[in-house]
């Protein structure tokens, strides 16, 4: 059976001192043990911030946009593989 998982987002809201605060909470708050998993899915612009922050705790990164094209022409779209070479899962 899975483990329970639990994300959020925080829309088009925030900036990068929320963020940055936000995350090194949910770190400190996890309990010891794995029995669920958390992801966070911040707007674009503060991906490699929370990945940064997040680093060595067991926070997973997501995205809260992501185009259906592969890689190409496409002006303000993110491909998968972009938010791949940034940390998302």
């Amino acid at each position: 059976m899975r483990r329970p998982l639990v994300a959020g987002n925080w829309k088009m809201n925030g900036s990068r001192e929320m963020t940055e605060t936000l995350v090194s909470g949910i770190g400190s708050g996890l309990p010891e043990s794995d029995a669920v998993d958390v992801v966070v899915c911040p707007p674009f612009v503060y991906l490699d911030l929370c990945s940064a922050v997040a680093g060595g705790t067991p926070i997973a990164m997501g995205a809260q946009d992501l185009d259906i094209h592969e890689p190409g022409a496409f002006t303000g779209a993110i491909a998968a593989d972009m938010l791949v070479d940034i940390g998302c899962e």
